[in-house]
């Protein structure tokens, strides 16, 4: 049962996989309390070297349709969507062996919810 000063966060517990790409999201919920900082990670394997790589992250509440909370560009710069406090919303990118990390400050009951990460890298090519 939980007290009314709790606060459910579900990670999506799922394994994407491409033939570059492989993304794991490990931890199924977490609960905290109100005023508390909550932590998610999304462990990202990637074949070859890659260097514009974007992560993600998207909050999806019951009968909603996902909502990007933010995104991480290539050159490591945190954009937030219109509306989402950047002070309580703080993001880290995937490198080599550390997962791509999601920090949610202060944490109240609009925090409820489903999250996701999802990464993509882009490709350049001179045209000819």
């Amino acid at each position: 049962m939980l007290l009314p000063s709790q606060v459910i966060l579900l990670a999506s517990l799922w394994i994407y996989a491409d033939a570059d790409f492989l993304i794991t999201q490990l931890v199924p919920s977490i609960t905290k309390k109100q005023g508390n900082t909550a932590f998610l990670e999304c462990h990202i394997k990637a074949g070859g070297l890659r260097n514009n790589v974007y992560i993600h992250w998207y909050q999806q509440k019951p009968d909603q349709p996902l909502k990007r909370i933010l995104y991480i560009s290539s050159n490591e710069n945190v954009v937030h969507e219109q509306g989402v406090n950047e002070e309580r919303y703080e993001a880290r990118k995937w490198q080599r062996d550390l997962p791509a990390s999601l920090r949610i400050h202060r944490v109240n009951e609009e925090d409820a919810g489903l999250y996701y990460c999802a990464c993509w890298d882009t490709l350049y090519r001179n045209a000819p």
